[in-house]
């Protein structure tokens, strides 16, 4: 096999407000003494929707900021502001009540977020976080047998699994230049074949096409990989015979919302 390959994977985060709302105040406990303000932003391109009645920030970075410097008690001073993120990495706690985060793997996180007053009185609220994950790969100018796409479709430890699996692939099969003129040399006809497997090999999908010289084809994988095993599947794709060819695939792992329907980004 000869060519070039580039890879791309990248996060989309869905906040989803489990009991706060983007700027929103909330009553304090002991008697409502604390009052919590949250604010939450993407640090790069962020996109705010509303769906199903919920708040929704979508940030393509991955990386979001989170503000609880506004929340105020009635009788004493802010001491101290929690930020536990629920995904495993260590809590962030002191006196700066705004942070950054970068949710660095796919699923469902409930982050929560509390405020501690002098007489250590405490709110807290919490956010539903969904990261979706999104991967793409090119092989240009390959003979022969494009290499493995692999995918993470989360991991077995995830409390909820993934909701869709989307796959696009696109194969074209190349002319060949020809001489002094460059005038195309006729190829031939590439039988092709797309074949999904998961995490403990069995296969899922497969899709079959004949790509004429000099033509290209997509083709699209769609289902639910909840029911089936998690961590790293493979698109595999066999083209016979060996004519060159360029490959161009994506695929995105999508999670539920927090009453189980998709949230359009």
């Amino acid at each position: 096999m000869r060519g070039s390959m580039g890879r791309h994977i990248s996060l989309c985060v869905v906040l989803i407000l489990a009991s706060a709302c983007v700027g929103c105040t909330g009553d304090g406990d002991d008697g409502g003494n604390i009052d919590i303000v949250l604010r939450m932003d993407g640090t790069n391109t962020t996109t705010v929707v509303e769906y199903a009645g919920e708040t929704i920030i979508t940030d393509e970075a991955g990386e979001l900021w989170f503000d609880l410097s506004g929340s105020s008690s009635k009788d004493a001073s802010i001491e101290k502001f929690i930020f536990d993120f629920g995904d495993g990495t260590s809590v962030v706690e002191g006196t700066n009540g705004n942070v950054t985060h970068a949710f660095g793997t796919q699923g469902i996180f409930t982050a929560n977020f509390t405020v501690k007053d002098e007489k250590s009185r405490m709110k807290s609220v919490q956010v539903r976080v969904r990261v979706d994950h999104h991967t793409s790969r090119t092989d240009t100018g390959v003979v022969g047998d494009p290499g493995v796409f692999g995918i993470m479709v989360g991991n077995e430890s995830m409390e909820v699994a993934p909701a869709i699996l989307d796959i696009e692939s696109q194969v074209s099969n190349v002319q060949t230049a020809g001489g002094i003129d460059q005038i195309p040399t006729p190829g031939q006809a590439i039988d092709v074949i797309w074949t999904l497997y998961d995490n403990d090999g069995e296969q899922r999908e497969q899709r079959q096409a004949t790509i004429g010289d000099g033509e290209s084809m997509t083709i699209e994988m769609n289902l639910c990989p909840c029911d089936y095993p998690l961590g790293e599947w493979k698109l595999e794709i066999s083209v016979d015979p060996d004519e060159e060819v360029t490959v161009e695939s994506t695929a995105n792992v999508n999670y539920p919302s927090i009453d189980g329907r998709l949230v359009s980004d």
